[in-house]
């Protein structure tokens, strides 16, 4: 009788675990703002920009601008289970998307062949959320990269003008991924031309 006894109480914990499980994954995977909806991987951690919904995966279609910065707060569901996941790390890429010719000087590059952008920006990062913002105009952002070099943006290179072109990579302390795609600014309405580029 007692053996019969220990076998339900060990199937009344097993049967609570696999509840247990359901329903942190239901947290952390439901409603996310735009997410691609094909990773079924549980996130250690999810976040939202500018107060919208959870992004648990992917996110993109923001914009940033001089005047209206990118604000994303952090959220960490397993923070007391797993402190050291509660750090985490961001860095502005190239999405692919765009692309455009631009010299330093008299070196020409494109915007898809830098590797990490995250110094073009202005970070203001705290424990729970971070601030990005940006300069007015591009030639003021690739300064901050190139600083003491005059910038010369082709404009009649750009390719992909409609779509997304940086993407912020949030990683957590454990590894678990997070990437918000947006675009910046507009095109200048009036450019002048000096020989072979656009300059604005």
């Amino acid at each position: 009788m007692k053996r019969k006894s220990n076998v339900f109480k060990i199937l009344i914990v097993v049967v609570l675990i696999a509840f247990l499980g359901v329903g942190v994954y239901a947290i952390v995977n439901t409603d996310s703002e735009k997410g691609s909806g094909n990773d079924l991987s549980v996130s250690t951690f999810y976040v939202n920009v500018n107060n919208g919904k959870k992004i648990t995966d992917h996110a993109e279609g923001y914009f940033l601008a001089f005047d209206s910065p990118l604000n994303v707060d952090v959220f960490f569901p397993f923070g007391r289970i797993d402190p050291a996941s509660m750090d985490y790390s961001i860095k502005i890429v190239p999405t692919g998307k765009v692309n455009f010719e631009f010299a330093v000087g008299t070196s020409v590059h494109t915007i898809v062949s830098e590797s990490d952008l995250t110094s073009m920006f202005f970070i203001d990062k705290q424990s729970d959320s971070f601030t990005v913002s940006s300069c007015q105009t591009f030639d003021e952002l690739l300064s901050i990269r190139y600083p003491g070099n005059p910038i010369y943006i082709d404009y009649s290179s750009f390719t992909g003008i409609n779509s997304d072109m940086f993407r912020i990579v949030v990683t957590s302390g454990d590894g678990s991924v997070i990437t918000i795609d947006f675009s910046f600014g507009i095109l200048p309405e009036s450019i002048s031309l000096n020989s072979e580029v656009i300059i604005f």
